[in-house]
C-alpha cells in the first residue's frame, strides 16, 4: 500500500497531502466541542457490505485554531446506516456542537 492508495469504493478519497503524520496521529487528541477546533477536516466512515445495517468510525481528524492538525474525538462509535445525519446530528446537538461551522458535512468520507 502506498501513500497514494486509491479506494474505488470511498466517497471524499484523500491525497497524500492530507494524510496526517505519526506525530499528528499520537499528539493531544480534541474532543468536538473543544472551544480550541476549529474545523473538522476528515470524518471517515466505514462498512463492511451491505448487509451491515450501521457505519463504524475509523476516524476523525479536525485542525485547531491555530493551525496545527490534531486528531478529534467524537461521542460515538457506529451510526446507523438508515438516519446516519440525523444520528449525527442529535448527538452534536446534545454537546453543543455546530457541525456546519467546524465543516463536518464537507468532512464525511465513507468506505464500503
Amino acid at each position: 500500500m502506498t501513500a497514494e492508495t486509491f479506494y474505488p469504493n470511498e466517497t471524499n478519497p484523500l491525497n497524500a497531502s492530507e494524510k496526517l503524520t505519526w506525530d499528528e496521529v499520537h499528539s493531544e487528541h480534541i474532543y468536538w466541542d473543544d472551544p480550541r477546533l476549529a474545523k473538522v477536516t476528515r470524518l471517515r466512515l466505514v462498512t463492511d457490505g451491505r448487509m451491515d445495517p450501521t457505519w463504524g468510525l475509523s476516524y476523525c481528524w479536525g485542525e485547531l485554531k491555530d493551525g496545527t492538525r490534531c486528531v478529534v474525538s467524537v461521542p460515538f462509535m457506529v451510526l446507523p446506516k438508515t438516519d446516519m445525519m440525523g444520528a449525527l446530528i442529535k448527538l452534536a446537538n446534545k454537546d453543543g456542537v455546530n457541525l456546519k461551522k467546524l465543516g463536518v458535512f464537507d468532512a464525511i468520507s465513507k468506505l464500503w
